[in-house]
């Protein structure tokens, strides 16, 4: 279920976005340990193959697996990182920084309220240009929300107060 809570604002440091910015485009040392868990998964699975090769099929099958969702693991964390980097060197460099803000900033956040997932919509020049289908992508609202969302960022609803 989604629902539209209420405005808030806060601020973050501009050494949080140049540090979050220089991770950004040069992901080098932080990839060493997002990729250690599926390095480790991958070893794992490999040494249940070789341990139960031709003994215990299940066994095996499970660390053939293991060793595939490492595999595909690294591929997605890596692919992810390097989408990343490739948009971010696309920016001006006053855009990237200001979306490095943005993404340091909405993950200081909250994740969850009670059961609920918790998600952020900067209110900006670029947000406030887009239309209710452009919300709804890009914030990953549904049509009803993101119709409701964009009622109140225009002022034509007063659901959520300033």
């Amino acid at each position: 279920m989604q629902a539209l809570g209420e405005f808030g604002e806060g601020c973050l440091c501009g050494d949080c976005a140049e540090k979050r910015l220089a991770e950004i485009r040069n992901p080098g040392p932080k990839m060493l340990k997002k990729l250690l868990p599926f390095a480790a998964v991958f070893a794992l699975g490999g040494v249940l193959s070789v341990l139960f090769w031709g003994k215990d099929r299940t066994f095996f099958a499970v660390g053939l697996a293991a060793m595939a969702c490492g595999i595909m693991g690294t591929y997605s964390r890596i692919r992810n990182t390097r989408d990343k980097h490739r948009e971010y060197s696309s920016l001006s460099d006053g855009e990237a920084a200001y979306e490095a803000a943005w993404e340091a900033f909405s993950e200081a956040l909250p994740a969850k309220d009670g059961d609920n997932d918790m998600s952020y919509i900067p209110i900006n020049d670029r947000t406030l240009a887009m239309k209710n289908g452009d919300l709804m992508i890009a914030y990953d609202l549904l049509p009803d929300i993101a119709r409701k969302a964009w009622k109140i960022l225009h002022g034509k609803d007063k659901t959520a107060e300033k």
